[in-house]
């Protein structure tokens, strides 16, 4: 058990990434999706959705699922925000498997590594 630092009641701890009752709700969720015509989908754990899907990186996102760029510049641009903190939150996506990048010259172009990507149910139940 843990505290809840807001309310300061116990709450039970919840199940790691790695478990496997988890592992298997995110794969049965893509499973569906992907039948019910939403293409290759990516179900992000939802503690990784927190931390990582913040609303500036859903605005590039959301870019990249509107169309493509050329470049991470060209995204900055578009998306009027400085080039630099394009990088590292492309750079962060990248890690949580969410965009990949194609160097092209000079160039890196980033782009949606999934047709849709969705946030880990928070609860499920079988019926």
């Amino acid at each position: 058990m843990s505290s809840d630092t807001a309310t300061g009641k116990k709450t039970k701890s919840r199940e790691p990434i790695s478990d496997p009752r988890r592992v298997r709700t995110r794969s049965e969720v893509a499973q569906a999706l992907s039948r019910a015509g939403f293409g290759d989908v990516y179900v992000v754990p939802y503690e990784i959705a927190e931390e990582v899907l913040t609303t500036r990186r859903r605005q590039i996102v959301d870019a990249l699922a509107e169309r493509e760029f050329e470049s991470q510049r060209e995204l900055a641009r578009h998306l009027d925000l400085d080039p630099g903190n394009i990088k590292r939150d492309l750079a962060l996506l990248i890690d949580h498997d969410i965009v990949a990048r194609e160097d092209t010259g000079r160039s890196k172009r980033p782009y949606l590594k999934h047709d849709t990507v969705v946030q880990e149910p928070v609860h499920t139940k079988r019926v």
